[in-house]
């Protein structure tokens, strides 16, 4: 304690220093900047909101005049990606449907099916790693399956499904 701090607590009359404290880099912690394109495009998106669900019809729809070139092309990318997470949602839904997240995987491997094809040969069914998820997907792969018949070619007689199941049902080739 320096010479200072003792003069300064014998002066309040108490036995209790109260220092202010400092972050880990030596100074206050300072607000981070928002993006002004950023915002402004949240209000927009929060004005189509409005008027999209709006009862009474008052609200008016947003003009895109209102926003810039750069605001723009962020708007789009957000419906851009808003369309592709909907598109994943689907394709997810679409293999729940059928079945396929129930079943264990077996990779790199082709698995032959009853379901036999124009030409009389059977379906073959191959399971291949796309990528393994981000936090949002933790524990979990995505697959593309691929039904085709081996004689007719993918494009004239297979499917094509792609989606996330637990890592737990994936048994890979050892």
């Amino acid at each position: 304690m320096g010479r200072e701090q003792w003069q300064q607590m014998n002066l309040d009359g108490g036995d209790v220093l109260v220092i202010p404290r400092v972050t880990r880099r030596g100074e206050k912690s300072k607000k981070k900047k928002e993006n002004p394109d950023l915002t402004a495009v949240n209000r927009f998106l929060g004005w189509q909101r409005r008027a999209l669900y709006d009862e009474t019809g008052q609200a008016p729809m947003p003009s895109f005049l209102s926003l810039t070139s750069k605001q723009l092309r962020i708007y789009y990318a957000r419906q851009a990606a808003a369309a592709e997470e909907a598109a994943a949602a689907l394709a997810q839904r679409q293999a729940e449907e059928l079945g396929l997240t129930n079943q264990t995987f077996y990779l790199d491997r082709e698995v032959e099916l009853e379901k036999s094809c124009g030409c009389g040969r059977n379906f073959v069914r191959q399971t291949v790693t796309m990528r393994s998820g981000r936090k949002q997907h933790r524990g979990l792969t995505r697959l593309l399956v691929n039904e085709y018949c081996s004689s007719c070619g993918f494009e004239s007689s297979g499917r094509e499904y792609q989606f996330w199941v637990p890592n737990g049902q994936i048994v890979r080739k050892e």
